[in-house]
């Protein structure tokens, strides 16, 4: 079983992007896997949130999103010292 740093890391990890998406108010990212191996942990999450902002020049839908997301973490003495994010975006077209 993960531990608790694992969680800490991934929900800290699957959000930490937040402030990339300032016209997506509502922003919301569910963990669906964790899984953990001495120092990595891998996390697929799902995001989901509402076009309520200008975005590069495109004003607001008011449209739903949904992606799919994974993050591929490094722990080192309980802190992240390295991530990857890979993130479906075909699945917004």
């Amino acid at each position: 079983m993960p531990s608790r740093s694992c969680y800490a890391a991934a929900s800290l990890m699957a959000g930490s992007w937040k402030i990339d998406f300032s016209s997506f108010p509502d922003l919301h990212h569910e963990i669906v896997d964790l899984v953990a191996e001495g120092d990595k942990v891998v996390v697929r999450f799902n995001v989901t949130d509402t076009h309520k902002g200008e975005l590069q020049g495109i004003p607001p839908t008011g449209k739903k999103i949904s992606f799919g997301a994974m993050d591929f973490i490094t722990l080192m003495d309980g802190k992240i010292i390295e991530g990857w994010l890979s993130v479906d975006m075909m699945e917004l077209m």
